[in-house]
C-alpha cells in the first residue's frame, strides 16, 4: 500500500467516524431532546468552512474528506437550528405546527 492510498484510507475512516459523531446529536434534535444554539453553530460553521477552503486551496487529499464532512454537518446543524420545530419538519408537519 502506497503512502497516498494510506492517507486516503485514513481520510475515509476519519470521515466515517466524524459522521458517526454528528448523527446522535441530529437524532436528539429531531426527537426534541436537544436544541442547538444558532450563534454557536454559526461560528463553528464559519470556522469549518474556512478550514475546508484552506485545505482545498492547499491541495489536500485524504484530510480533505474529514474536513469537508465536518464542515458539511456543522452547516447542516446550523441550518436545522434555524427551523422553528425540527421534529415537525421531520414528520412533514412544519406548516401545521405553527
Amino acid at each position: 500500500m502506497t503512502q497516498e492510498y494510506f492517507f486516503l484510507a485514513c481520510g475515509l475512516l476519519s470521515a466515517a467516524l466524524s459522521t458517526c459523531a454528528y448523527l446522535p446529536y441530529m437524532r436528539d434534535m429531531v426527537n426534541g431532546a436537544a436544541r442547538p444554539l444558532c450563534s454557536t453553530w454559526l461560528i463553528w460553521s464559519i470556522l469549518a468552512s474556512i478550514s475546508a477552503s484552506a485545505n482545498i486551496a492547499e491541495g489536500a487529499s485524504g484530510s480533505l474528506l474529514f474536513v469537508c464532512v465536518q464542515a458539511g454537518f456543522t452547516v447542516l446543524i446550523f441550518l436545522m437550528s434555524l427551523l422553528p420545530d425540527v421534529t415537525a419538519l421531520w414528520h412533514g408537519q412544519l406548516y401545521r405546527a405553527r
